[in-house]
């Protein structure tokens, strides 16, 4: 098991730097880093996990909880056409990097058979309002959860599938499980 992974990755920290790919945190592209252990190991599974921060969905978290912080209100719906206006370039990026993959193990001279791919997909960060122990100000000091009612459930019931929906449409448009 190797995991190349890198938390705060984006699509393109993925595709190939031939390909237009980025370092990120001082790591090659990580389908180039695929490529270099396909070559030298026996791979047989690939599992992609990757759209949430093409989205900002660690901005929108960090948006709506200073909401939350300087009493504004809830967030959601802004940060909901935010969501919105970027799910198209992150889906984008996603089925170049299901291509940059199937690439890589190409040229490492696998055939589809001999490897399998998953894409696997995002639990929500945050649970549901009703779930939240704390109340008012105990939510910051004593739960650590300081995010409004409707921003919660909104975070877990929408924006979390909305992103899991928006991936596994990629992963089906490409043939990957």
């Amino acid at each position: 098991k190797i995991n190349i992974a890198c938390s705060g990755a984006r699509t393109e920290n993925i595709w190939r730097a031939s390909q237009g790919g980025q370092s990120f945190k001082g790591e090659a592209p990580q389908a180039d880093q695929l490529l270099t252990i396909a070559q030298q190991k026996n791979v047989k599974l690939v599992v992609l996990t990757i759209l949430a921060n093409d989205v900002g969905f660690a901005d929108i978290v960090i948006n709506c909880a200073a909401d939350w912080v300087l009493g504004i209100g809830p967030c959601n719906q802004t940060q909901q056409a935010n969501l919105e206006a970027k799910m198209p370039a992150a889906q984008a990026g996603l089925r170049k990097a299901i291509d940059e993959v199937r690439a890589v193990m190409a040229a490492a001279g696998y055939s589809q058979s001999q490897w399998k791919f998953v894409i696997a997909g995002y639990a929500s960060p945050v649970p549901a309002a009703a779930d939240v122990r704390y109340s008012g100000s105990d939510r910051w000091w004593d739960g650590g959860c300081p995010f409004y009612d409707a921003d919660l459930d909104w975070a877990r019931d929408v924006a979390a599938p909305q992103i899991g929906a928006v991936s596994t449409a990629a992963a089906r448009s490409r043939g990957v499980e």
